[in-house]
């Protein structure tokens, strides 16, 4: 893989269907996915972030690239502090 792809998407949100390998999925954040929809910090990582579980999603390898972005039209930037890679 070079930094221009191919891309495997780990996290959509905004799709509809739950992204069931997050923390947030796994609690039913929410049919619809709606835009900017609040979530409380005691239901997010760490009272943070939202874990991804990227190994159940993308092909086994080793990824030095990672693209957040926010669809066209949807009137936000893609938000992204930080990433973290946990074992």
């Amino acid at each position: 893989m070079t930094s221009g792809g191919p891309w495997v998407t780990v996290f959509n949100w905004g799709d509809g269907p739950i992204d069931a390998n997050t923390n947030i999925g796994a609690l039913g954040y929410s049919p619809g996915e709606p835009d900017n929809e609040p979530i409380p910090s005691s239901d997010l990582w760490g009272g943070t972030g939202i874990a991804i579980d990227v190994d159940a999603v993308a092909p086994a390898g080793t990824y030095w690239w990672v693209r957040a972005s926010a669809p066209p039209g949807c009137g936000d930037p893609a938000e992204v502090d930080a990433i973290e890679v946990l074992p």
